[in-house]
């Protein structure tokens, strides 16, 4: 059986940084949105190229993605530890890498949304039998 990889989501973690701003309109989650936006603008245009092209798109993101993490410890560290926003550059920065194997391996996606559009359009019995053998394997079926 071959190994299993993590992968994280940008995307999950794009929405918890975006709900504390559209709460509160807080100037470092605007900055995070901000450079999280500029891997987007990059992986938009890789998303559908052959693989040696994705990845010469993404070079462009390792050092935006280095300066993400440098940056999120940085602000994490000025907010109270108790706040929304500092537990969603927490759950960043402890994941970094998992988030950051797409930019050096074309098979990945920086998010699951494709994965999570094509599992919508599995006949439900299958994804009941999926989710069903995950938690014999893997636990309780987490989303």
């Amino acid at each position: 059986m071959p190994a299993i990889t993590e992968v994280a989501c940008w995307a999950h973690c794009r929405r918890s940084i975006f709900d504390v701003w559209q709460t509160t309109k807080s100037t470092v989650a605007k900055a995070a949105l901000d450079r999280i936006a500029q891997f987007y603008a990059i992986e938009d245009k890789a998303r559908f190229a052959l693989p040696d092209e994705r990845l010469a798109h993404r070079t462009a993101v390792i050092p935006l993605l280095d300066e993400c993490f440098t940056w999120a410890r940085a602000a994490e560290r000025k907010l109270s530890a108790r706040s929304e926003l500092a537990e969603a550059l927490r759950h960043i920065i402890k994941r970094r890498t998992a988030l950051t194997r797409f930019a050096t391996d074309a098979r990945l996606e920086a998010d699951n949304n494709v994965a999570k559009t094509q599992s919508a359009a599995l006949p439900e019995k299958t994804l009941l039998a999926l989710r069903v053998r995950r938690q014999i394997k893997l636990g309780p079926w987490r989303h």
